[in-house]
């Protein structure tokens, strides 16, 4: 078709293609080539390059592909098309003698097919770019089922002005979703045909009542009649005679239907023709049926009605009436589908219909659900049956996304979002381009990520927005308190599965555990099997009848990892509703607002985004950030929380600046400061390089002030990510570092005295002995090596006996427990021999009564067996 296109072009346009002919007569290499057939060629070549690339048939990497052959080669077809298309040019312009066919001519013709391929993949990449700048996160391709909706998707105003609406609509011009197709086409068969009966079937929300509306709309236009006149040579009943009565099923009682629809029928009718004579059979007709009333009523009313009491009767008499006036009645009946319809309900209501069929002014059309039972019911009565199908999963990705993209641009100038937008895209699962959608729908792969969950649910407009509006209800309150996704997920599983939100609500705390338990764990490993079966007894309980259940299993998984058993490496959601601690995130959904006095996510964010910017300075209530760590209530877990937003450099900064705090306030349980094992945690998941660097550096600026201090920090912060913690790493090299920078600072009595407390006598024990061991990552403790520590230990207690001997004392003694778990204590004998030159001076001093009111039980009891100990060994020779 494009070489016919071109053809016709090139002798339409003969004159001005002869006059480029003569006055620019060569192009390129090939001298003998007129530029004309140059043009003619390669721009029709090009243009039909770019088609067969649009359609999927060529692609520059299919050069050097084997694919390029294995698959239908609509592109070698291009070729040889434009090679006949070059050979019928030089038939127009009469130049078939001149220019022969010859290898010249043949290299210029491939020559110019491939150049004009590689223009044609560089135009598609340059409006595919273009494309995606206008239009950023517009994933998939036009795929939905009216391009109204597809516009609206562009304009947020339009997005929420749409979400506000909540009735039916009447009017073409605001269907989004290409329902008026079948409004069309009932409107073409009323004029057509007399039926009796049409049958709208859908799920609840898929629009049945908007396709009656827009139904009305078409009959009151006459556009769609005086199109089928000029198209059809039958006979088209004038809509002017159509008399139409909406009847409502909605809150329809047995032995009540019969009588509702004659009632609107006759009151409808009454606008066109006299209808005295019939106003009281409605209620004459339910009379006689009622089982309830006096018998006197109900013979008075059977006689009254005895002519007429059959409601197909009635409905004769009206259809009588009808072809006297020559009018056509049409009985729109909604809303049946929010009946309980039982089975009296509904047969009193199909049995009416399905006897109506010698009428012929008057016509139904039912708005149902969709379910199999009524189906074949409809199926028997109804002569004509509309389908309304599901959203497209593709059109309703879309429109997720889109909402998506606007609630985040909504406060995006304002809110932190500890996540990246890839992360929040990935976790979702949206894809990166909308060519990976069709392609996975082409091969009918069904892909699991909870935005291709959503869509399955959320298949029908009333589901999609009602959830989209509760969604941004709850983000305007909660905007950047909570994680979007996790919102969104939770409101489409309340709309869609009230039950399953429900049970979710009923058994939170054990979803939670699922997640937060230890897989290495015996006792964590047999409690989660107790709650995750009793979790699935009352799960299949819930959702025995639900279709969708496969659906909803993936919403639940992303909201709380853990559920899929086996699956411990999700991903967290830091603001997601599986956290408790230190926000309850699934109290914060349900409530859709901030609690008085609850620390705001943003608050925290700001403050950590202010440090990273000035580095120090007020951040939060006039203090910096490592002050508002120690001294706001729930500070420090909410900066452990959010803290990923840092690197680790920073993090690592942050509690450089922290610990010189502690060191200011010089007190000795360091560990239970505010933010000491948050920051901790925080670092663990961003591990660095120059980490063992840092941590020496931080650990010598301690040791002259607070031993105890160092090696809290030590404990903590030598290793650099969570598998060291686990499996305890080596750090002998660390240790070397610390101890020789020890021998440096510790060098006279007063400096090792500075650096201890009165009331904590472990910290010479855990330097030396404790961490040291193997167990704690180093060699093994060597007594032999720690005899530079014994001379100042001996002469600091002479000054500061205090001190000094409740950390001789746990020197030399260890507390072993037996099965009783009852503590002996022994004297390490190599400590003493090895490690302290004058065994009599160690004795001695140990011997030094002192005031031990203010230690511990523990600390009392080692001091007490070391100084008896030590009485004993002095007394001898």
């Amino acid at each position: 078709m494009l070489t016919i296109v071109s053809c016709s072009l090139c002798i339409i346009l003969y004159p001005s293609f002869n006059f480029i002919y003569k006055n620019i007569y060569v192009f390129g290499p090939i001298q003998n080539i007129p530029i004309i057939i140059f043009f003619t060629w390669f721009i029709p070549l090009t243009l039909c390059g770019y088609v067969i690339i649009k359609l999927g048939g060529f692609r520059l990497s299919d050069l050097w592909s084997i694919n390029s052959l294995r698959y239908p080669p609509t592109w070698l077809f291009t070729i040889v098309s434009a090679s006949f298309y070059f050979l019928f040019i030089r038939k127009i312009w009469g130049l078939s003698k001149e220019y022969q066919l010859s290898v010249e001519l043949f290299v210029f013709i491939v020559i110019s097919i491939l150049f004009s391929l590689l223009i044609a993949s560089l135009l598609n990449v340059i409006l595919l770019t273009w494309k995606k700048d206008k239009n950023k996160k517009i994933l998939l391709h036009s795929n939905l089922r009216d391009k109204a909706f597809e516009s609206i998707l562009l304009e947020p105003k339009k997005i929420i002005a749409w979400l506000e609406e909540e009735k039916p609509i009447s009017n073409p011009e605001e269907d989004l979703f290409d329902s008026s197709v079948f409004s069309k086409r009932l409107t073409n068969i009323f004029c057509l045909s007399p039926l009796k009966t049409v049958a709208i079937i859908g799920d609840y929300g898929c629009g049945k009542s908007s396709i009656l509306r827009m139904t009305e709309y078409f009959m009151d236009n006459n556009q769609n009649q005086n199109d089928l006149k000029e198209k059809s040579d039958i006979n088209i009943f004038d809509l002017k005679n159509v008399i139409r009565c909406e009847v409502s099923g909605w809150g329809l009682e047995k032995g009540a239907a019969a009588e509702h629809i004659l009632n609107k029928t006759i009151k409808s009718l009454s606008q066109h023709v006299d209808c005295l004579g019939l106003i009281n059979i409605p209620t004459n007709y339910r009379l006689a049926l009622s089982s309830s009333g006096f018998w006197w009523s109900k013979i008075f009313a059977a006689i009254s009605c005895s002519v007429n009491s059959d409601p197909v009767e009635l409905l004769k008499k009206i259809d009588e009436v009808l072809k006297c006036i020559d009018k056509r009645i049409i009985i729109f009946l909604e809303d049946l589908d929010r009946n309980s319809l039982d089975n009296p309900f509904w047969n009193e209501v199909t049995s009416l219909l399905d006897r109506l069929k010698d009428l012929s002014k008057v016509s139904f059309v039912l708005s149902v659900n969709q379910d199999d039972k009524r189906q074949n019911t409809l199926l028997r009565i109804a002569e004509h049956t509309e389908y309304v199908p599901p959203l497209s999963k593709l059109s309703v990705i879309r429109c997720l996304s889109k909402f998506r993209e606007l609630c985040f641009n909504i406060y995006g100038a304002n809110d932190i979002y500890v996540s990246s937008e890839n992360e929040r895209d990935e976790n979702i699962g949206i894809k990166k381009s909308g060519q990976e959608y069709d392609v996975a729908e082409m091969l009918g792969l069904e892909v699991n990520a909870p935005i291709d969950a959503m869509a399955q649910l959320l298949d029908n407009p009333r589901a999609l927005k009602t959830t989209l509006r509760r969604t941004l209800q709850g983000w305007i309150s909660l905007h950047g308190e909570i994680d979007f996704d996790t919102l969104l997920v939770a409101r489409t599983i309340y709309t869609v599965s009230p039950e399953i939100y429900a049970f979710t609500n009923q058994n939170i705390n054990g979803l939670r555990q699922l997640y937060h338990s230890d897989p290495f764990n015996s006792y964590s490993k047999d409690r989660i099997s107790e709650i995750r079966n009793g979790l699935d007894k009352k799960w299949e309980r819930v959702t025995s009848s639900n279709l969708k259940i496969e659906a909803l299993n993936i919403l639940i998984q992303f909201l709380f990892p853990g559920w899929k058993q086996g699956d411990f490496n999700k991903v967290k959601i830091t603001q997601g509703v599986s956290q408790n601690e230190p926000t309850d995130y699934w109290k914060r959904l349900n409530v859709e607002e901030i609690l008085e006095n609850e620390l705001r996510d943003q608050s925290v964010l700001l403050a950590i985004k202010k440090w990273q910017a000035g580095k120090s300075g007020e951040v939060y209530n006039k203090l910096d950030l490592s002050h508002a760590l120690l001294s706001v209530d729930g500070f420090a877990e909410k900066v452990e929380q959010l803290g990923q937003i840092l690197d680790g450099t920073e993090i690592r900064t942050l509690a450089s600046e922290f610990f010189k705090i502690i060191i200011d306030k010089k007190e000795y349980r360091s560990n239970k400061y505010p933010g000491f094992l948050q920051l901790w945690r925080l670092a663990l998941d961003k591990p660095i390089d120059s980490h063992e660097e840092w941590v020496s550096k931080e650990i010598i600026k301690v040791l002259p002030y607070n031993l105890q201090f160092a090696n809290d920090i030590y404990y903590y912060w030598r290793s650099n990510e969570r598998s060291e913690v686990r499996f305890k790493g080596h750090h002998q090299n660390l240790r070397k570092i610390i101890i020789d920078a020890a021998k440096n600072i510790y060098n006279t009595s007063s400096a090792l005295e500075k650096a201890l407390h009165p009331n904590y006598p472990y910290s010479i024990y855990q330097f030396s002995i404790l961490f040291s061991s193997q167990k704690e990552g180093d060699r093994g403790f060597d007594p032999s090596e720690w005899v530079w520590l014994s001379g100042i230990l001996l002469e600091a207690a002479k000054t500061y006996p205090q001190i000094i001997i409740p950390e001789l004392s746990f020197l030399i003694v260890s507390q072993d427990y037996d099965d009783n778990s009852k503590g002996n204590y022994t004297i390490r004998a190599d400590v003493i021999d090895k490690m302290f030159v004058d065994r009599q001076v160690l004795f001695k001093v140990i011997s030094i009564d002192i005031d031990t009111s203010k230690l511990s039980n523990e600390a009392k009891a080692f001091v007490n067996f070391a100084q008896q100990y030590a009485k004993k060994r002095s007394n001898e020779k």
